[in-house]
């Protein structure tokens, strides 16, 4: 049967029949249109130094096989960059493919998380809600959603990109907020920090392992551009390097008072996700976001 492997799980012999899908839909724009998503993406990999020709190969191959006829297994972990990836999959081949997600367990054994009919008119509205409508549409559709499915992982970490509202101020995201205070007062590279903050415990690690290290090291980039609570040093002969290698970074005096009392909306470094801009969004938007973030944070 031919198979999608998510981020490369499972492809032991690359060809026809099975194809790598590794694209993080987490990260920047995305779009219901084809030619226009692709382009998206495209853009978005260049910050991560992936080749645009490579972006679009992958989507060519990943759209051709969902166009064939025939069932298609697509196999990956149970991950909210996943079940987005999936709901690509049931748009993309909703007229012609049936589509069986499977998970591994055990020694040997798989569990079908996703298998047609209802599950997959659920993923089909959910990259359409992700991808063209409001974030308080997605919002009711998550929480609305299969519990068999992720949901919870992906309500958690769409969540964590949006501010929040205290009185009239505009506080940083979740994940800007854990980023800032991974920060160090003494000079560190985006991979020292990491490493620091994964050994407290921190809530950065279930974020970083969604959105990725590069992600982590661009956003601290994105900081230092707009903002003096975070001081960035470029490394020496690594000029066009990824974002992970380009330098050091230290917080500074002010990191305090962004957390605490947060900035004006046109002073936080611009974020992408889906179809929106979050530090854009007006607060009844950022109430329905803050409903999913507790349904995210609830257990099973």
């Amino acid at each position: 049967m031919p198979t999608i492997a998510l981020g490369g799980l499972g492809l032991d012999d690359p060809s026809q029949h099975q194809v790598l899908f590794s694209d993080n839909l987490l990260l920047g724009r995305s779009s219901i249109d084809l030619e226009r998503h692709v382009g998206h993406r495209a853009a978005e990999g260049k910050f991560y130094r992936v080749d645009a020709g490579q972006i679009a190969e992958q989507y060519a191959q990943v759209s051709r096989m969902l166009n064939l006829g025939v069932p298609v297994t697509v196999v990956g972990a149970p991950r909210a960059r996943n079940l987005l990836a999936v709901a690509w999959f049931a748009a993309t081949g909703r007229a012609h493919t049936d589509l069986v997600w499977e998970v591994g367990v055990g020694t040997g054994g798989t569990v079908r998380l996703l298998s047609g009919g209802a599950s997959m008119d659920w993923a089909l509205e959910l990259w359409r809600l992700f991808a063209e409508r409001q974030p308080s549409e997605l919002a009711g559709h998550l929480i609305g959603g299969p519990l068999e499915l992720p949901i919870r992982e992906l309500a958690s970490v769409y969540s964590a990109h949006f501010p929040s509202m205290r009185g009239g101020a505009v506080l940083p995201s979740r994940l800007d907020a854990a980023i800032l205070r991974s920060l160090p007062t003494d000079w560190a590279t985006p991979v020292q920090i990491l490493i620091r903050a994964f050994a407290g415990s921190s809530r950065l690690q279930e974020l970083v392992a969604e959105v990725g290290d590069n992600f982590f090291a661009r956003r601290l980039r994105d900081w230092a551009r707009v903002s003096a609570s975070v001081s960035f040093r470029p490394a020496p002969g690594r000029k066009g390097s990824g974002p992970i290698r380009a330098g050091t970074f230290r917080s500074t005096a002010t990191v305090d008072l962004v957390l605490a009392s947060g900035l004006k909306r046109a002073d936080y470094p611009r974020i992408v996700i889906g179809c929106a801009s979050p530090y854009e969004c007006e607060e009844g938007e950022l109430e329905s976001v803050a409903r999913l973030e507790q349904f995210g944070a609830t257990p099973v």
